[in-house]
């Protein structure tokens, strides 16, 4: 019902309204009405809900605008830089851990490196979702699927022959 509301208002007021789980966003060709604001306040709690301050933001049409995590431009969808450094850093991470356990067969947990692969798959996947024909991610995700394929293309050090002088 509260939707219901909310979609009624801001059809009137001609502002777009879209929800993702609990995160509302209004947006418009124009800063949002004053009275449309408080209208929305209003509904918010006469629904049993309450508005978490902690997230409410105002933007301006010459601000980056960054909604549920992802950046929204006149000219499309993208990430974070943050996002994509720290996929990088996990999909090295992710790489060397491989690398490592091909190489001196350690033993590592194959549950928490398969857990490992589908927090990454999740992430890669997330992000071909708003940015599908980025360059950058095309590589990261060969980067990911090289180390995949990492233990075919190693030999353990227990296979490496030794010579005695």
């Amino acid at each position: 019902s509260l939707d219901h509301e909310l979609m009624q208002l801001s059809t009137i007021c001609e502002v777009t309204y879209t929800r993702y789980a609990d995160d509302l966003s209004f947006s418009g060709s124009s800063d949002l009405p004053t009275d449309f604001v408080k209208m929305v306040r209003d509904a918010i709690p006469h629904h049993g809900f309450r508005v978490n301050e902690d997230k409410v933001k105002h933007y301006q049409a010459s601000d980056i605008k960054i909604v549920t995590g992802i950046i929204v431009n006149p000219s499309g969808l993208s990430l974070p830089v943050e996002y994509m450094t720290q996929l990088r850093t996990e999909i090295d991470l992710y790489r060397n851990s491989r690398l490592v356990d091909a190489m001196y067969q350690t033993g590592m947990s194959e549950r928490k490196m398969t857990l490992f692969e589908q927090e990454i798959i999740g992430k890669l996947n997330f992000a071909y979702m708003v940015m599908p024909d980025d360059a950058e991610l095309n590589k990261l995700n060969d980067l990911f699927e090289d180390g995949i394929d990492i233990e075919s293309m190693t030999q353990s050090w227990l296979e490496i022959p030794y010579n005695m002088l």
